[in-house]
């Protein structure tokens, strides 16, 4: 079989027989997007870290980030079984996969890329929130501020929950005359706040945006649930209850008047290397680790706004 002539459907067949097939695959369609969710057995909160999820104006697309994200965790429960240090961590922060099947030049470099920006986005908006003395370029925004892609994402946002107002916030760090993060809060009227996040080369900032707020549907759809009566059984979802529902509104919003020159100083990477998994003959994994990362939305109590 041709790589290049290989695709998704293909890898379903593929997963399904080797029994490896998530017994759930739905599609959610809004008047703008698609969501793709793959999950075994069923989902028993307003969101789960369980489901494999994809985002995107079109459904194929959807379905490729679904199935990479699919990947991505195998490839990290590969490693650690296999005793790859490199998966000896709490979570699966900086990983990325890409499917070899794609007729796209330096695939490698694509997923090495992805893989970087999303331990860079964890590692900054960690550090922001974290130490007051950071400082941010932080605007308060309309809709039209962003690319058609993401006032779409944002239009359908409004059709779940009655938004406020807009907050796009880039921290400072070193380094970023190459790369940016862009974190996305959203206020909802009459309660809290809900955020996004992504990080995206600075000719990408566009794309960094558009899967931020890829973030905030999702993180949106969870809070419409506990607005409309949902009662939350895991941390996870605790943390986008304190935050959604407004218990931790006087926190958001004294973080984002504190002003600094001061920047982020991103050390070195400690993992920068390709993951052996098991499917490697159609997927690369690779994974990007900085040194002393701080630990994502799993850390911290309520209070930490990292998610």
């Amino acid at each position: 079989m041709e790589t290049k002539k290989f695709s998704n459907i293909d890898f379903l067949k593929l997963l399904k027989s080797q029994n490896l097939l998530p017994q759930h695959i739905e599609h959610y369609r809004g008047e703008n997007f698609s969501i793709i969710n793959m999950y075994d057995g069923r989902p028993s909160g307003a969101i789960n870290r369980g489901v494999y999820t994809g985002i995107s104006e079109h459904k194929e697309t959807a379905l490729s980030k679904a199935l990479s994200e699919y990947v991505e965790r195998k490839a990290y429960q590969d490693g650690y079984a296999s005793k790859d240090t490199s998966c000896f961590t709490r979570d699966s922060c900086g990983f990325a996969a890409f499917p070899r099947y794609k007729n796209i030049d330096n695939p490698i470099g694509i997923v090495r890329s992805n893989a970087y920006h999303e331990s860079l986005e964890r590692f900054v908006w960690a550090k922001w929130w974290d130490e007051k003395s950071i400082g941010a370029t932080i605007k308060q925004v309309n809709i039209d501020y962003f690319s058609t892609s993401s006032q779409m994402l944002l239009n359908e946002l409004s059709g779940i929950l009655e938004i406020e107002s807009i907050f796009s916030i880039q921290p400072n760090f070193d380094q970023k005359e190459s790369s940016v993060v862009k974190i996305v809060f959203a206020k909802i009227k009459n309660a809290g706040y809900i955020s996004g996040g992504a990080s995206a080369t600075v000719s990408e900032s566009d794309t960094a945006y558009y899967r931020a707020i890829s973030e905030l549907i999702r993180h949106g759809l969870a809070v419409k649930r506990m607005l409309d009566g949902y009662k939350p059984n895991r941390f996870y979802e605790e943390k986008l209850e304190y935050f959604g529902t407004g218990q931790g509104n006087d926190l958001v919003e004294s973080r984002l008047q504190k002003t600094s020159d001061r920047s982020i100083l991103l050390p070195q990477l400690v993992i920068d290397q390709e993951i052996d998994h098991r499917f490697k003959s159609h997927y690369i994994v690779y994974r990007c680790l900085f040194k002393d990362q701080p630990h994502f939305a799993r850390s911290g109590g309520l209070q930490r706004l990292v998610i």
